[in-house]
């Protein structure tokens, strides 16, 4: 991220902001500010940080949000959640999808966000299948026929 910000600044003599979106799953974990140095010397770059998981007692503030993004957390923090819960997993991934249409993205908004949610919120094969299924009989999905 240093790196990235040196060139920036470097190319376009513009100040850069740099920002971290922190997607782990360990509520503690913190990164601190770059720096090096030696003999007295230090270079360093502190960065805004906004930690995913800290959203997870947002979920109404996001589920009312017309942001794209915040669909986007939403299916990383089921992710986590449902990571040893297929049956669960499925229904947020059905839950998730039907709120693209809720929320009326247009045709391409939708496939580019269910791109994200279809990558994050793996399923089994078997229950792929009944997913797409449950999908199917959703007469608002007319983007996946």
């Amino acid at each position: 991220m240093f790196v990235y910000n040196y060139r920036i600044y470097d190319r376009y003599k513009i100040p850069v902001t740099s920002v971290a979106i922190l997607a782990d799953n360990s509520p503690l974990w913190n990164p601190p500010p770059f720096q090096y140095g030696m003999w007295g010397s230090t270079k360093g770059l502190d960065y805004l940080k906004t930690k995913l998981l800290d959203y997870k007692d947002k979920w109404l503030y996001l589920e009312n949000h017309d942001n794209p993004f915040a669909i986007v957390v939403m299916a990383h923090l089921k992710a986590l959640e449902t990571r040893k819960y297929h049956l669960s997993r499925k229904q947020w991934k059905i839950g998730l999808t039907k709120l693209l249409y809720q929320k009326g993205y247009s045709r391409t908004g939708v496939l580019n966000l269910y791109a994200f949610i279809d990558w994050v919120l793996t399923l089994p094969d078997a229950l792929e299948k009944i997913f797409l299924e449950d999908l199917r009989e959703f007469g608002g999905c007319l983007y996946f026929q």
